[in-house]
């Protein structure tokens, strides 16, 4: 499934409808259908997920149980990503993200990494080639390998009871 701001669900059921398969391809900024789309700006896509809590907590949840590999994204773009869906640490799954070289590249790589995002910094250059070579190579290497995703296994338990008690005033 592809998730996509703004257009993003907007309910828990739509969300678990496209969490069918093993990955999720989450487009931050403008839309696959129409590369020229607008980018939004930080403010803008900072609130697409504030203000959409179901896909904020798919997001998360996602973050915490599967690798991501951020493509095309800033540092910066990185961190408000994190920020914005209160992702505080990197779960169980190794994340991934190419990024340019910039500025104090060295502090960001050791702040991303204790969410437990490996930085692959590469040296920006007109038509940033090395990007799209990196990308290129990728999909070949994975078309090559004929790894099939692991199916979805059930949980093994599941909630049966609750009881709630003195859990505040009603009007």
């Amino acid at each position: 499934p592809i998730l996509q701001a703004p257009e993003s669900p907007t309910s828990i059921s739509e969300l678990n409808e496209s969490d069918k398969s093993s990955f999720v391809i989450y487009k931050h900024s403008g839309t696959l259908r129409d590369p020229g789309s607008p980018i939004l700006t930080e403010g803008e896509s900072r609130n697409v997920i504030s203000n959409n809590q179901p896909l904020a907590r798919f997001l998360q949840a996602k973050f915490m149980s599967q690798p991501f590999l951020f493509l095309g994204a800033s540092v910066d773009t990185i961190e408000q990503f994190i920020s914005s869906c209160d992702i505080s640490s990197g779960g169980n799954a190794p994340h991934f993200a190419l990024v340019p070289n910039e500025e104090d590249i060295d502090t960001k790589v050791s702040i991303l990494g204790q969410l437990g995002i490996q930085l692959l910094v590469y040296e920006a250059s007109p038509g940033f080639p090395d990007f799209s070579r990196f990308v290129n190579d990728l999909a070949q290497a994975v078309k090559a390998s004929d790894i099939e995703p692991e199916p979805r296994k059930p949980p093994s338990h599941s909630l049966r009871k609750v009881t709630l008690h003195n859990v505040g005033p009603f009007r």
